[in-house]
């Protein structure tokens, strides 16, 4: 996907140590810059890198007033409050399959989970809400990005899908009560499942119906509305209402 970008500066980035000692430039650079793109690799990595650094500081600063942030894998869920640092593969969600850890809080309502329909991760989201089912769960296809604007609504463009669990008016979950490993039950939720063209109102928690449309293959070279095909999963998240 072409960002057309006039201009682009790598943040490098590695280490704990490289982000306690970044200077004046790093965050100069942060100061001027109208986007951030987070790579991907380990979520773990990241938060335990960027965690109650000034560099961490500085973008949500940034994004609060204006600047646009995007993560691809690894930094799509790090853009979460409540970021899936590790977890096991497997549709059900079962007690334990997944590990929690502080992210960004950049979209702090959403708990996000990528490579979802490759690596089979319906499971882990649906039990990281049952272990809090005040965030909605968003589970995003590769080649395939949700594109979150100012105003809370979500849009989806790509070759795949993303999934959105409203988990708050569940009925019932057992597993506070069960043991490891052991499927967890959940009753009262609700799954909305987009594909390019498709928004989703994250402050209402509902789908928005689109227009009638001529269903295209989102792969057919021959077709002129063919979205971008991106490389990875992506998250974007705009500033919020009054940041710009």
């Amino acid at each position: 996907m072409a960002l057309r970008a006039e201009n682009v500066e790598v943040l490098k980035i590695e280490t704990r140590e490289d982000a306690m000692a970044a200077g004046p430039e790093a965050h100069d650079l942060l100061e001027y810059a109208t986007g951030l793109f987070i790579t991907g690799g380990s979520q773990l990595k990241l938060s335990s890198v960027l965690g109650g650094t000034e560099i961490a500081q500085t973008i949500r600063a940034r994004h609060a007033a204006g600047m646009v942030v995007a993560g691809t894998s690894a930094g799509a869920a790090l853009l979460s409050e409540h970021m899936i640092a590790l977890g096991e593969s497997g549709a059900t969600p079962r007690r334990r399959l997944v590990h929690l850890a502080k992210g960004l809080g950049l979209a702090p309502y959403l708990v996000i989970d990528q490579h979802f329909r490759r690596r089979d991760r319906l499971g882990r989201l649906l039990t990281a809400l049952s272990y809090n089912p005040a965030p909605l769960g968003v589970g995003i296809d590769e080649d395939t990005a949700a594109i979150i604007a100012g105003n809370g609504e979500l849009s989806v463009l790509g070759a795949g899908a993303v999934m959105v669990v409203d988990a708050s008016g569940m009925k019932f979950t057992d597993s506070h009560a069960i043991h490891r490993g052991q499927p967890v039950a959940m009753m009262g939720l609700k799954l909305d499942f987009l594909t390019t063209g498709c928004r989703y109102d994250l402050k209402r928690r509902e789908g928005i119906t689109p227009p009638p449309m001529v269903h295209l293959d989102p792969m057919d070279r021959r077709s002129p509305e063919r979205p971008p095909v991106m490389t990875e999963e992506e998250v974007v998240v705009g500033p919020e209402d009054g940041g710009e």
